[in-house]
């Protein structure tokens, strides 16, 4: 029953698809609006890199001129925060999803890295592959603000119900007019706006 069954579990495990169930990701078209390298494909190490040093990292490098320059700067940060966990998940993402043969960040690694980072998530299809193919997501569900176009493909919107909570606040409402081009006088007119 040992590694038999065991192997059989990991791999019935392996094709379940996963729901997250807050979103942990941006939505596809905001993902390719940015440009990603090795400092700033950080998540939530950055909040390691702020409890230590007070600064997010792109605040620390402000300064820096090229690549080499912001690398002389994160090594010092990975120095004091190498131990952490979130830096543990960055090696292996590193390692998972770019490719990084060595089991840590070093001077003779980082510049290659760097390139590989940038090079695939430029790819148009990386942000599919990378939340379909490694993540397994089924879809993640999104809090959608009214009228945001969500990407169904990626997620399951659900509506959050503040903003018709706030229709007694005449800027809230005077955008949900714009929006349906429909004028709200009264509460009549405004649940047939909603409905």
């Amino acid at each position: 029953m040992g590694n038999s069954f065991r192997e059989e579990l990991l791999e019935i495990m392996g094709q379940i698809r996963t729901i997250d169930c807050h979103s942990h990701t941006m939505l596809k078209r905001e993902y390719y609006k940015n440009k990603y390298n090795l400092f700033n494909l950080l998540s939530y190490y950055e909040r390691d890199i702020h409890s230590t040093t007070g600064k997010v990292l792109s605040q620390l490098c402000a300064d820096a001129k090229s690549d080499a320059e912001r690398w002389e700067i994160f090594k010092l940060v990975i120095e004091r925060t190498h131990n952490v966990s979130y830096w543990r998940h960055q090696i292996v993402m590193y390692r998972e999803l770019f490719d990084m043969r060595e089991d840590d960040l070093t001077d003779s690694n980082w510049e290659k890295l760097n390139e590989t980072i940038k090079q695939k998530t430029a790819d148009p299809n990386w942000y599919h592959f990378v939340t379909k193919n490694v993540c397994k997501l089924a879809t993640q569900v999104r809090n959608i603000p009214w009228f945001e176009d969500w990407e169904p493909e990626y997620f399951t919107g659900v509506l959050r119900m503040e903003s018709a909570l706030d229709l007694h606040n005449n800027n809230t409402r005077s955008w949900l007019e714009k929006h349906l081009n429909k004028s709200f006088d009264n509460i009549k007119s405004l649940k047939q706006g909603l409905a």
